[in-house]
């Protein structure tokens, strides 16, 4: 195990992260095939492991470390206090999502492995780095990263994710990155950014200050909470980006690709997560049927195009379809905490709001 000294508003003493970051992130990801009959038995695997323990600072104790008293500092806008766990976070999400504008930019790879196969890679990463193993119910390193590397973090997963359903429909995508790869791949790279910004989400709401106000901790104060601005910056930022589309165009390819990262954050997220999904989705929705059906009761026969009405039609399927998918969503959500608090009954119904409004439509 390793002590760390950290720096912080008014301390004295700085860890040497980025000195040792620059030591050994050349060698991310490893490149390495063992020769044949290699005595000493070493893997690639073995190697990738070593290296994300010194990336993810396994072992490290912290004597002092508080991210919002950095983040309120602004010592991640003059580039002071950089972690380990922010600096390898910015590496794995440059190989999920390389940056477009720097034409001679050549993406973090393996060499060896597809576009898709190293994005699946980055996503595993940042998994290992952020999430607690099947063994933990924490990992401390979420409390080492701020809330603009999380509001970084989030964007960029739900735009690979939309390449991703873009490229396995075989629909043409505004850039060509993700274009011609696999249609299966493709749809397995968005399964597992769901699974792990759902994961992501419900681990921060619930290791929040008890959890936001859920009151089903017995009332007992946990001893490390998260900061509730960590989940508002990679929640409710892009709820508030993708949302507006599912009340104006839910049936394109950026409105269908946002319902299902939306539908996914809702029920993996947790009961917070899933009432602010709620109110800013079901709205646009309700939106869009009502619209449609002033447009019926103003159109005629005579004057109305057969074209209009497949869009019409097929924008209230596509609104209809995103109501029942956060309709599952809630039962999935409450079905879980029901759970795992032994029968526990959520009153008001999070769908209370909007059952009456559904049902007319």
């Amino acid at each position: 195990h390793m002590k760390v000294e950290e720096s912080h508003p008014g301390g004295k003493v700085a860890f040497p992260s980025v000195v040792i970051f620059d030591a050994v992130a050349p060698y991310y990801p490893v490149h390495f095939t063992p020769p044949k009959n290699d005595p000493h038995g070493i893997t690639r695997d073995m190697l990738q492991n070593s290296l994300m323990s010194v990336l993810c600072e396994r072992g490290a104790k912290y004597n002092h470390f508080n991210i919002t008293e950095i983040d309120n500092a602004g010592g991640k806008e003059s580039g002071e206090d950089e972690t380990m766990i922010t600096l390898s976070g910015r590496m794995f999400l440059e190989r999920l999502d390389p940056p477009k504008t720097v034409m001679d930019y050549d993406p973090v790879s393996s060499g060896s492995n597809s576009e898709v196969e190293d994005k699946l890679d980055a996503v595993r990463d940042l998994s290992v780095l952020l999430l607690p193993s099947s063994s933990e119910n924490t990992n401390p390193n979420i409390r080492r990263v701020t809330t603009a590397f999380l509001t970084e973090l989030s964007s960029s997963l739900a735009r690979v994710h939309e390449q991703s359903i873009t490229s396995a429909t075989g629909s043409p995508t505004t850039d060509d990155a993700t274009g011609g790869l696999d249609a299966e791949d493709q749809i397995s790279l968005a399964s597992s950014i769901r699974q792990f910004s759902s994961t992501l989400a419900h681990w921060l709401e619930e290791n929040g200050p008890s959890s936001f106000g859920f009151g089903l901790n017995g009332g007992e104060k946990k001893a490390e909470m998260i900061d509730s601005s960590l989940w508002e910056a990679f929640v409710v930022d892009i709820i508030r980006r993708l949302s507006p589309t599912l009340g104006s165009a839910p049936q394109g390819l950026h409105g269908r690709a946002s319902t299902a990262y939306l539908a996914s954050l809702a029920a993996g997220g947790g009961l917070v997560t899933l009432n602010k999904v709620l109110q800013s989705c079901i709205p646009g929705f309700l939106g869009v049927l009502a619209l449609l059906d002033e447009n019926r009761e103003d159109s005629t026969t005579s004057t109305e195009s057969s074209n209009a009405k497949n869009r019409d039609e097929e924008k209230m399927a596509a609104a209809m379809r995103g109501i029942a998918a956060l309709i599952s969503s809630c039962r999935v959500t409450l079905g879980r905490l029901e759970r795992k608090y032994r029968g526990v009954k959520i009153n008001p119904h999070p769908m209370l709001l909007f059952s009456s409004k559904i049902i007319q439509k």
